[in-house]
């Protein structure tokens, strides 16, 4: 274990770096850490290193692997879905890559697809709805579907606000007339300039 804490510690500094040297090291560390198993303890460093958002680095780490089960092997917990939704409110549409955005809503879909068992794990904010809803707006196929099912889960959830937002973004997602930036905030909606 304690070589696993020094490992742990060397990547977080190499993971601090900027610019073209924080880039390198993201890519290095994916390297490093496509050779770890995913476990509860190394789960940590594997959101580190998507949370460079380099996606070079994230592309080595996924390798060959399906981006939406990566996550699989782990029971869903309150640290993954806390995580997961964190890097979705901290980045704007557009602005994650389509295997990270597709692996934050696997974690979730794997928490929720028993919205009831999920929501004793995590129960959604509206402002997680929201931040997981806008990324419809520049995101692929897979992952819409992706967000359209978990928004669908979280429907059928228990009675309260977060079923009522859930259904009224569904809504307004699938019937374009209505406009989803009447359900989400405007704000929200703004895209990454890639």
């Amino acid at each position: 274990m304690e070589d696993f804490n020094g490992y742990s510690r060397m990547l977080e500094g190499m993971l601090s770096q900027r610019g073209e040297e924080g880039r390198s090291a993201a890519v290095a560390a994916a390297a490093y850490l496509a050779t770890l198993p995913i476990t509860d303890q190394t789960a940590p460093l594997f959101f580190r290193l998507l949370e460079t958002g380099v996606d070079e680095a994230a592309d080595r780490l996924f390798g060959r692997r399906s981006p939406a089960s990566f996550f699989s092997v782990l029971t869903p917990s309150r640290f993954l879905i806390v995580r997961a939704f964190g890097l979705l409110t901290e980045n704007p549409p557009g602005a994650l890559s389509g295997p990270v955005l597709e692996s934050l809503l696997g974690i979730l879909q794997a928490a929720y697809v028993h919205a009831r068992s999920g929501f004793g794990l995590y129960e959604p904010t509206i402002a997680d709805l929201h931040h997981t809803g806008k990324q419809l707006i520049a995101c692929g196929e897979g992952a819409a579907e992706m967000v359209v099912s978990l928004m669908e889960s979280w429907a059928g959830g228990r009675s309260g606000e977060v079923p009522v937002m859930a259904g009224r973004i569904l809504d307004a997602w699938l019937d374009r007339s209505k406009g989803i930036e009447k359900v989400i905030p405007g704000v929200l909606l703004v895209r990454e300039n890639l």
